[in-house]
């Protein structure tokens, strides 16, 4: 590291070099800390690019939404399901609902970012979707645009 960049402080000033190293001790104790939480908890984030929903009365679904290959422990169970997502023009007609994957379960979603515990005790592992639908007939008179789709899904080991 060079002596007076950003990441460390110029050699006259002891108290900012203190500080950093302070710093960079606290930052490996939150990292030894957060690796030596219960094995039996966990949490994997997933996130989907847009779509735009433009007729009414059809289903419109996210991408699936998973988490990374063997990053979830197979008998691991949801405790619960954060989800986030952004309408634009915003609408209250739009009926969104959050998916399991093999869509036996659909939990209704009143709006654009919370959580719920609809989902707990099933597979962590699985993936989910976001399903979107207007009202009405025939084609929209103005698309709507779904952006920043994103789930977390909380687990724990059995």
């Amino acid at each position: 590291m060079r002596w007076g960049s950003a990441l460390w402080p110029r050699r006259d000033n002891t108290v900012a070099r203190t500080q950093c190293l302070w710093r960079l001790g606290m930052l490996a104790g939150a990292l030894f800390c957060a690796s030596s939480v219960s094995a039996g908890s966990g949490a994997w984030v997933a996130q989907s690019r847009g779509l735009n929903v433009t007729q009414s009365q059809w289903h419109f679904f996210s991408e699936a939404l998973a988490s990374g290959p063997s990053s979830v422990p197979g008998d691991a169970t949801v405790t619960s399901v954060h989800w986030r997502y952004h309408a634009r023009p915003s609408t209250t007609a739009l009926k969104v609902e959050l998916c399991s994957a093999s869509r036996v379960r659909c939990e209704r979603l009143k709006q654009e970012a919370g959580k719920t515990k609809a989902f707990e005790g099933e597979r962590a592992a699985q993936a989910f979707q976001l399903r979107f639908s207007m009202p009405g007939n025939g084609r929209l008179r103005r698309d709507v645009h779904i952006d920043d789709i994103q789930v977390i899904v909380n687990y724990r080991r059995r």
